[in-house]
């Protein structure tokens, strides 16, 4: 990526930005529009509120649900143009937007001013959980919601389980992963490198709510969210996991979002320090609880109200009421 974005500043988008302002303008004229939204990613979104602070008093909210990319401008950009025009771009967006938006309070605070809203769940997403019926048989079914790579690893839990099969706590027949989400050579690598074909179902890429179908009947479910530095990713499946009603065990970054989430879920797990001990004897108290409890129920008895759509368009509303006082 960084070998690409410095021929189209600031991103490989660019390109739109003249047909959308020209778009916009004639919207902006014909229509009684109080404000406007720009999110990001792609960055060259906010080109086109830079312009219309220029033709307009319309307030504006730059909205950002990454640090830049997914990762902030300091660490896709090592030095030289690319990075001393990013840094100029994002500086004179906060600058000029009527206010800022961060989808978690890291990125807010790289930022340096703005609101947090965070990312949420739609309701047809919560409406698919709670169909669901728990697994009846002892087998304990993990479930892995979305696509892993660097930024979402799950590694962690592939050394888990090896961990539990080679310690002979469980059997090869008594696990399973169920993975939903797009499938790459690197997960492939994974699954060969623990031994686990026989235990790691790959179902493929789905809709969301679809992929939610495909998991009602598992024990729990596994998020994954790497550490970089100070700069913590808070990853929107999260907020389909915490709506689920099933136990969350997240290997994330001490300190993050992610973490706080999933403490505040009362059935949640926190590994921080990528602990495989840790990890492993988390699984094993789930499969044991499941098998001992005659009345299994791992429902969370925290809210999922507020992880919702509709909450977090009150938040957003609020915004934008303080902006056209």
């Amino acid at each position: 990526m960084s070998r690409k974005l410095p021929l189209y500043f600031p991103d490989l988008k660019r390109g739109w930005v003249y047909f959308a302002y020209r778009r916009l303008s004639k919207i902006i004229k014909e229509n009684n529009i109080s404000a406007v939204i720009s999110t990001a990613p792609p960055p060259s979104v906010h080109l086109l509120g830079l312009k219309l602070k220029k033709i307009s008093k319309i307030p504006w909210v730059a909205d950002f649900r990454d640090f830049w990319f997914p990762l902030p401008i300091e660490m896709i950009y090592p030095d030289g143009l690319a990075r001393r025009y990013s840094l100029r771009l994002k500086d004179k967006i906060i600058r000029q937007a009527d206010e800022v938006v961060s989808v978690n309070n890291d990125i807010k605070k790289y930022f340096g001013r703005g609101e947090v809203i965070m990312n949420g769940a739609d309701q047809t997403v919560v409406e698919a959980w709670r169909k669901h019926q728990q697994s009846k048989n002892r087998q304990l079914i993990i479930g892995a919601f979305g696509t892993f790579n660097y930024l979402f690893p799950i590694e962690p839990l592939f050394r888990a389980v090896r961990t539990i099969i080679d310690n002979k706590n469980l059997s090869e027949k008594d696990i399973r992963i169920v993975q939903v989400g797009h499938t790459d050579t690197e997960l492939i690598r994974l699954i060969d490198k623990y031994s686990l074909k026989d235990i790691v179902e790959l179902k493929g890429y789905f809709d969301r709510v679809k992929a939610i179908e495909i998991l009602t009947d598992v024990d729990l479910l596994y998020l994954g969210v790497n550490r970089f530095e100070n700069y913590n990713i808070l990853p929107g499946r999260a907020f389909d996991c915490l709506v689920s009603g099933k136990p969350i065990i997240g290997v994330v970054p001490a300190g993050s979002d992610i973490a706080a989430l999933i403490e505040k879920y009362h059935s949640g797990t926190v590994i921080t320090d990528n602990d495989t001990g840790k990890l492993a004897a988390s699984l094993m108290a789930i499969s044991n609880k499941k098998n001992s409890a005659a009345d299994f129920d791992l429902t969370p008895t925290s809210s999922v109200e507020e992880y919702t759509m509709p909450t977090l368009a009150r938040k957003y509303a609020t915004v934008l009421d303080k902006l056209l006082k």
